[in-house]
């Protein structure tokens, strides 16, 4: 396949994300087609960039890095640093989250994790964080700079995957909210990409991203708690 060819598919996939949230935070109401259209969502992101590797699209290894243990000590140090700020904000603002619990936990609800909400936090901060740094942070970021320079291509593939984050916020509180909430997760995935490019591994910006879902996890089931 010729490498314009790739490059446009490359391309396409980049919203794939931001489509599948669309639907199965959105647009979609019934608990068998949101997980359909999530299971189907997270397939692509596994496997586009393994389909398009072996099609010819050129990329870096993910595994190149050798300072796996420079980039834990990073990925560890902000990640807790982020974990503590996020907790510490809830505690700070309890008041302007507070009246959002009934839409946040209706919407646990619907989508049908709320008798095992702790087994899918655990779960989604350890699997779904590695998922998202292998697609944003590696295939993403990576495969723009084939064809841009790495500020570009920093700045466009985390809009990307802030657009996401966007999107789900959207489902729970106000524009403005959306808006400085899902920007600061824009920037903690510019901070997992400088991570990644400082030490060529992706430890480091998993780690860190762990500790942040894990934190929006814990802060989201205390917020429920307080409106049940």
């Amino acid at each position: 396949m010729s490498s314009t060819f790739l490059w446009r598919v490359f391309l396409a996939t980049a919203f794939v994300q931001a489509i599948g949230s669309f639907l199965y935070f959105v647009l979609l109401e019934n608990e068998t087609a949101i997980q359909f259209t999530y299971t189907a969502t997270k397939t692509i992101m596994v496997f586009a960039p393994l389909a398009l590797l072996l099609c010819g699209f050129k990329m870096p290894s993910p595994t190149k890095g050798k300072e796996h243990g420079r980039s834990l000590f990073l990925g560890i140090g902000s990640g807790a640093g982020i974990f503590v700020l996020i907790l510490i904000v809830y505690q700070l603002f309890f008041s302007v989250f507070a009246p959002y619990a009934p839409a946040l936990f209706a919407k646990i609800v619907e989508v049908g994790i709320w008798e095992y909400y702790w087994i899918a936090a655990i779960g989604i901060s350890l699997v779904h964080s590695l998922l998202e740094e292998y697609y944003w942070r590696w295939y993403i970021v990576k495969g723009l700079e084939t064809h841009l320079a790495f500020f570009p291509s920093l700045l466009i593939g985390n809009a990307l995957f802030t657009l996401h984050h966007y999107l789900i916020l959207s489902q729970f509180v106000s524009l403005p909210l959306t808006f400085l909430l899902g920007t600061c997760v824009g920037l903690g995935g510019c901070l997992w990409s400088l991570i990644y490019r400082k030490t060529g591994s992706l430890l480091g910006a998993w780690v860190s991203h762990v500790f942040a879902d894990l934190a929006i996890f814990i802060v989201g089931y205390f917020l429920v708690l307080s409106f049940l």
